[in-house]
């Protein structure tokens, strides 16, 4: 037993001695775990395992990139040139995302027109016939489209998977946005001087701008492309009413109220007019100026016998541009001031209506 302390003691000297020469380097085995085994007649020692450590690698988020963008109506690139309303187009993105597909949430498109102005963004509260939101999202890692704006001046295509999302690779995908902009979707005109097609850049004025944004759930993270198309102009009106009054000579005959319907994707007028004298039993008539409307801006007056009324707009200016929804509707109610010794029957002539818009 003396031997065995003996032998002991001068291990704890060579160790000390030793560690004065290895600059602060850390024996592992600490001298109560030297005691412990020597102290336990272990025998031979063969193999010991730890398993106090640990290897560590944080893949880092890495951010997608672009590859591709256009806006198509079936093989022809509408993208720096005008598109029509009540037509569908298709925004195509090529993304890759090095971290993997699943890494992606969202890929969000905005679009909006831009009123003359480069500095202008997308504004979901102004209008549904200013600005657009469509949406791949991926956050459930079950793919989904959808519109977020507006709600009824566009409407969103059908979509699939199967249909709209074309695997390239594990990391590499295309991806189709259809939509139909509706018919008071906001035109715009351009900015006279032709289309400048330079790639992912803002430089036409009265265009309609877009920003393609791939979001992988944070801000450090994201992909972008901006670009721009346009919209031709468009206006219709229609209405399946006639006005019908009754009265005697002398009287004022009211008709029920007609409703019109129009549409106008830019600054409009809307006027009415009967053009020449009503046509009445053989070779009666009764003048157009008896009869006189009233709806829209119009309080009621009568014709001049010329000139159209104006309903929404003047002569000098122009009705501003519907912000919401795809058609409206004015209610326009005519009256006849039937004149003293008009000869009984039915007198009838065609009203127009005309619309116009605004450059």
């Amino acid at each position: 037993m003396l031997k065995k302390r003996k032998m002991m003691s001068s291990l704890i000297v060579i160790m000390t001695f030793l560690s004065l020469f290895t600059n602060g380097f850390t024996i592992l085995t600490s001298f109560t775990e030297i005691t412990q085994i020597a102290g336990a007649n272990p025998g031979n020692v063969t193999h010991w395992q730890d398993t106090n450590s640990s290897f560590t690698v944080e893949v880092q988020n890495v951010t997608p990139t672009i590859n591709y963008v256009d806006l198509r109506q079936g093989a022809t690139s509408k993208l720096n040139t005008w598109t029509d309303v009540n037509t569908e187009y298709n925004f195509i993105v090529n993304v890759t995302s090095p971290s993997g597909w699943e890494a992606i949430e969202y890929i969000n498109i905005t679009a909006w027109y831009d009123h003359g102005s480069e500095s202008n963004t997308y504004n979901g509260t102004s209008g549904g016939n200013l600005n657009m939101f469509l949406q791949y999202d991926n956050s459930t890692e079950t793919a989904s489209y959808n519109m977020c704006w507006p709600n009824n001046e566009v409407t969103k295509g059908s979509w699939s998977v199967a249909n709209n999302e074309t695997y390239i690779n594990a990391t590499t995908r295309n991806i189709t946005f259809p939509f139909t902009p509706l018919y008071q979707v906001r035109h715009s005109s351009g900015d006279a001087d032709g289309w400048d097609s330079t790639a992912d850049t803002y430089n036409d004025a009265k265009s309609w701008n877009f920003n393609i944004t791939v979001d992988m759930g944070n801000t450090s993270h994201r992909a972008y492309y901006i670009g721009e198309y346009g919209i031709y102009q468009y206006v219709g009106i229609g209405t399946t009413e006639s006005p019908t009054c009754s009265g005697s000579p002398g009287s004022k005959a009211t008709a029920a109220a007609v409703n019109v319907q129009h549409r106008a994707n830019g600054n409009f007028t809307l006027t009415t007019n009967i053009l020449g004298d009503l046509d009445g039993p053989g070779s009666h008539t009764l003048a157009n100026t008896t009869v006189g409307v009233a709806g829209g801006n119009l309080s009621e007056i009568n014709f001049d016998g010329t000139d159209p009324l104006y309903i929404w707009g003047t002569s000098g200016t122009y009705e501003l541009h519907p912000v919401d929804n795809p058609t409206n509707t004015t209610a326009l109610t005519y009256h006849c001031d039937i004149p003293y010794g008009t000869y009984p029957g039915t007198y009838t002539k065609t009203v127009t209506y005309d619309v116009n818009i605004e450059d």
